[in-house]
Formats: structure tokens, sequence, C-alpha cells
């Protein structure tokens, strides 16, 4: 299993990034959250085998439909903390 932070910037707020960057991972069984950060950006922490990251990775750049993706930063995480799901967090 790995760990991964995202950070994706764009028209990411207000389109249903959240929810649907929240229904690709349940979709994957990959454990973790999504959030709004001030800025206008999405924040995503994730656990998953490194081919369902990839593919996972993959869904967040095309995005639901109203969204346009522009620049995503994906840094590797050491800890990996112990999710039992996939949430939405304020």
């Amino acid at each position: 299993m790995i760990a991964k932070s995202i950070t994706v910037s764009g028209r990411v707020q207000g389109v249903g990034f959240r929810y649907f960057v929240r229904q690709q991972a349940r979709w994957r069984g990959i454990l973790g959250e999504v959030c709004n950060l001030p800025d206008g950006s999405v924040f995503i922490r994730a656990v998953a085998a490194d081919e369902i990251m990839q593919a996972f990775i993959a869904d967040i750049k095309r995005g639901p439909a109203f969204s346009q993706v522009e620049r995503m930063e994906v840094q590797d995480l050491q800890d990996e903390t112990d999710y039992k799901d996939f949430q939405i967090t304020y």
C-alpha cells in the first residue's frame, strides 16, 4: 500500500468535485479523505495499492463534467493513517 497527498487546482470547488473524488475512491476501494482548501483548491489524502492509485489519479485529472483541472501536485506520504473509509472532511 502507498499513501499520497494530492492537491488539485482549477475549477474544482462548487462543481461536485469532492463528491466525484469520494465516489471514484470508494468504487476503487481507496481509503482516505478529500476537502476544500481556502485558496480554492481541493486536497486529497489517499491510501491504495500502487496500480489502483495510478488509475485513481487519472480519474482525478479527468474530474466531473463541470470541473476543469489546471494543476495537480502529487506527493508521497510516509505515514498511512488508519482510515476505514473514504470521507469528505470539512
